[in-house]
This record gives C-alpha cells, sequence and structure tokens, in this order.
C-alpha cells in the first residue's frame, strides 16, 4: 500500500473484510490453480479468496482433500487449512449460495435469502436514506438477478440513486 512521503506498507497477512484482499490474493489464487489444473483427479476446482471448492467423483473426494490441503499447505505454511470447515455433499452451502448437484441448481443461501428481504422491507421509503444503505441494497439486487431476474430492473434503479452522492450523505428512493 503506497503512503505519503514515498513510504510503502506491505502487510505481511491480509486484514478480513479488506476491500483489496480479493485483488492481492489472486496471485496466491493463480498458483493454487495452476497446481490443482495439474495435480488432482478428475476435478473441476476453482478458488475465491480464501475459499476453495471443487467438484470430483465420489471416489476420488478424499485423495483430492488430501492433495488440496497439501498444496496449499506447501504455498502457505502449516496452519494454512481449516480441517474442521471441510464440507463435502452433493448440496452444499458456500459462500452464500447453494449448490446443489441433485436438483441441478445455484441459489441463494436462506440466510442471505432473509437477510436480503430484510434489508429490502425494513428500508423507510418515505425518509432519505443513507447512501451506504443504497449500495448495499443495489449490490444485493445486482447479485441476486443472476437468479431472480424480476430484480434486474431494480438493480439498475437502485444504483442509479446514489450516482453522484457523497457517501455520507442520503438521498430520496
Amino acid at each position: 500500500v503506497e503512503l505519503t512521503d514515498n513510504l510503502v506498507l506491505i502487510h505481511i497477512c491480509l486484514m478480513f473484510g479488506w476491500t483489496a484482499s480479493p485483488y492481492i490474493f489472486n496471485v496466491i489464487s493463480e498458483a493454487l490453480r495452476y497446481e490443482f489444473r495439474k495435480r488432482l483427479i478428475c476435478a473441476a476446482s476453482d478458488i475465491f479468496v480464501d475459499d476453495l471448492m471443487m467438484i470430483c467423483l465420489r471416489r476420488h473426494r478424499l485423495q483430492n482433500i488430501q492433495i488440496a490441503g497439501d498444496i496449499i499447505r506447501g504455498l502457505m505454511g502449516k496452519n494454512a487449512v481449516a480441517d474442521h470447515k471441510t464440507e463435502w455433499g452433493r448440496r452444499v452451502e458456500m459462500l452464500g449460495w447453494v449448490m446443489d448437484l441433485d436438483r441441478a441448481i445455484v441459489s441463494i443461501a436462506r440466510r442471505n435469502h432473509l437477510k436480503a428481504l430484510y434489508g429490502f422491507y425494513s428500508v423507510d421509503t418515505l425518509r432519505p436514506v443513507p447512501c451506504r444503505e443504497l449500495q448495499r441494497l443495489a449490490s444485493w439486487a445486482s447479485r441476486y438477478s443472476t437468479v431472480c431476474r424480476h430484480m434486474r430492473p431494480f438493480s439498475s434503479s437502485l444504483h442509479g440513486c446514489y450516482k453522484g452522492i457523497d457517501g455520507n450523505k442520503s438521498a430520496l428512493m
């Protein structure tokens, strides 16, 4: 991170929730993707920041989990994998989404669905709405319009509501 007076700050570890983390971590992700492509058995995989997802035949599952863990530990150290967080199954919740192989669908996780519904229904449209709240609503609308197409028109309208407004101010919806 570039600072003033020609100083540079180099993070030894990433901060949770830091906006630039996905971009910084992408260098590591690309190295992991390369190794996964070479060494995993009959598997498709991807990584988003610090979450690995993999699809493979059931009979290769345990071996692929071991291989992926070894690759990650080899690159980032012995404590880089939280084995207790490893999940597998034909229906898995990940990154706020539910992936269901039996029904062949990807859908919004129940918790995220309820959180977004509560967020939309709790807005008082008769009063100015804080810019940050509009941005959060617009983000949900954009993200979830991939599975609920009826939200697409609202997404662009919500983004338009806060355009040109200072982040600390409010706008009328």
